[in-house]
């Protein structure tokens, strides 16, 4: 099997992937998406509510991807990362989505059931099915551990334009200076480069809810500083009646929006 169909192969078996890339500003983006495959390509189908995260994805100029998730991976699963590059799609009206990726979503991602696993449902959901494709094309397949302890995390940096990720151990995740264990098939950083560190949680088996943890900064060796702190640890608080409602009332007006902007020709992406 070639690496690139080991990255396929992960991909398929996966439940969620992390993603890292080079900012605009020159900071590394890490998020945890669902990976889709279509024509021998992993794909990411974001909904149009996450058009800026699309855009920043097409816009750097080096990416990584990370499937280090072992929980609910189907069998046959094993762990990846890859070099790649990056280009989107648009799926305006949803068709390809639907016809070719709907199944894999429903498959791997629970929260979706609810808008879409019924004529009736997707009818009523319609702003869920349109889809910004991020299709993922492998440079360079490695080798990495998956995450097995809660502590464990994802870390990328940028190598001197290149966008390098692994898994890591981390000791302390509040300590300013945090000291990180790397696996053998990965090498530290010798000079000091921008990096983030990023750890996520979810229920089991839903998926919802989920909580993430970003810690950024300067990687060198085996230590990151860190100068910015996002989110918060799991595991994931239950969210009550109230609070579902108001976010599915939040996506869609954000999707509805993004749709209207998109037909006006007023976003980079259609």
């Amino acid at each position: 099997m070639s690496a690139s169909a080991d990255l396929i192969r992960s991909a398929e078996r996966a439940i969620l992937a992390e993603i890292a890339y080079r900012r605009p500003d020159a900071s590394v983006g890490i998020c945890a998406l669902v990976p889709l495959v279509h024509d021998e390509e992993v794909v990411f189908a974001l909904t149009y509510a996450a058009r800026p995260l699309a855009e920043a994805l097409i816009a750097s100029s080096s990416a990584a991807i990370v499937l280090s998730e072992p929980r609910l991976a189907f069998p046959g699963w094993a762990p990846a990362t890859a070099a790649v590059r990056l280009r989107v799609e648009a799926d305006r009206d949803g068709a390809m989505f639907t016809a070719e990726l709907l199944e894999q979503e429903l498959r791997k991602h629970p929260p979706s059931r609810k808008y879409t696993d019924s004529l009736v449902a997707r009818r009523e959901h319609w702003w869920y099915l349109p889809r910004l494709l991020v299709r993922v094309s492998a440079i360079d397949v490695g080798a990495i551990p998956a995450r097995t302890l809660p502590t464990d995390g994802v870390v990328a940096w940028d190598d001197g334009g290149a966008i390098r990720a692994t898994v890591a151990g981390v000791e302390d995740w509040e300590a300013g200076q945090v000291r990180l264990s790397w696996p053998v098939e990965a090498s530290p950083p010798e000079q000091r480069r921008v990096a983030t560190l990023y750890r996520h949680d979810f229920a089991v088996p839903d998926l919802e809810p989920r909580c993430e943890q970003t810690l950024e900064g300067e990687l060198r060796g085996s230590q990151l500083t860190v100068q910015r702190r996002r989110g918060r640890a799991g595991p994931p608080e239950r969210s009550r009646l109230r609070e579902r409602v108001l976010e599915t009332w939040s996506l869609s007006r954000a999707c509805r929006r993004e749709l209207a902007l998109a037909r006006h020709g007023r976003t980079a992406i259609g």
